[in-house]
């Protein structure tokens, strides 16, 4: 007895189907449906996240590169590969008007060790280790819009899967003490007939 549905692409147009089976290829399109929607959802969060990065680089490029001295670093913790490569450290600078400044970041063990450390300070006055390349805006960007489409796809494919394991189900109910070749069994003389 041939299962058509299982073809996930397959619309059921036959009358002599399972009630069940026209269920299935109605949610296929709506899931098909809802996964272009996701898609164009995805790709407007990747756009606000590019310009969000592109605002990001104009404040960057106003910044300028300083060497900042640590204060106080916190102890590198173990970890089951061993030590930790980065700790929490307390770096104060000084900005082009000679102003103090003090701001605690995560910095390599090695430059907490030596007491000094390169800085970029942006435009806004945020010190940071290094200046935002575009490489990084376009990288966050496609993560953004790829991330997005990914769990709403794994969230469409579950929830059919689920349905379908329910419809299933219901078939096996629609007839008590009948399985599916006894109603195909019904249905082929049909068939034929239409075939013919």
């Amino acid at each position: 007895m041939p299962d058509t549905s299982d073809n996930v692409f397959r619309f059921v147009r036959d009358p002599d189907c399972a009630p069940t089976d026209r269920i299935k290829s109605a949610i296929r399109v709506v899931l098909c449906l809802m996964f272009l929607v996701a898609c164009l959802i995805g790709y407007g969060a990747g756009v606000r996240a590019y310009q969000s990065g592109l605002a990001v680089e104009r404040i960057d490029a106003e910044g300028y590169s300083v060497t900042g001295r640590v204060l106080s670093h916190t102890p590198p913790a173990a970890t089951d590969s061993g030590v930790a490569a980065l700790t929490s450290a307390r770096i104060a600078w000084r900005d082009r008007q000679q102003g103090r400044h003090q701001q605690t970041m995560w910095i390599d063990i090695s430059a907490a060790s030596s007491g000094s450390i390169s800085l970029w300070i942006s435009g806004d006055g945020t010190a940071g280790r290094f200046r935002h390349s575009h490489d990084e805006t376009v990288s966050n960007a496609v993560l953004t819009a790829v991330l997005v489409v990914l769990v709403s796809g794994c969230g469409l494919t579950a929830s059919y899967l689920l349905m379908r394991l329910l419809l299933r189900r219901r078939d096996r109910r629609v007839v008590p003490g009948q399985d599916l070749d006894e109603r195909w069994a019904e249905v082929e003389p049909r068939w034929r007939r239409q075939l013919l």
